[in-house]
């Protein structure tokens, strides 16, 4: 094979150049198709599944206990409140592990356990 010159070498070198972008951009497209098929296959939350999970309550704090903790209390604020059902009878269940009883006695309704 007859030597190059320099510039027939840089004509050579530009080509494969561009023969490896197009490859690139050839196995882009392929891959973002594989990742488009993998995500129409994932599972979606849909909104209305997330209305189940989680739902907007208005607590009123004790005035007391909102003065006692006006360093923390923040009004008009969103913010993490854990709620308790009463059963169908009134029974209050117990605090989960882990979480604070109550700051204050609530008072008690007929038939229902003091929390």
């Amino acid at each position: 094979m007859p030597k190059m010159s320099e510039r027939e070498r840089l004509a050579d070198l530009e080509a494969r150049q561009r023969k490896v972008g197009d490859e690139i951009i050839e196995v882009r497209r392929a891959l973002r198709g594989n990742y488009g098929a993998i995500v129409l296959d994932l599972a979606v939350e849909t909104l209305t599944e997330r209305e189940n999970l989680m739902f907007r309550i208005r607590v009123r704090v004790p005035p007391d206990l909102a003065k006692a903790r006006a360093d923390q209390v923040k009004t008009g604020v969103r913010g993490v409140v854990w709620v308790r059902w009463a059963d169908p009878d009134g029974h209050l269940p117990s605090w989960p592990v882990g979480l604070t009883p109550p700051l204050i006695d609530l008072p008690a309704t007929a038939g229902a356990d003091t929390p």
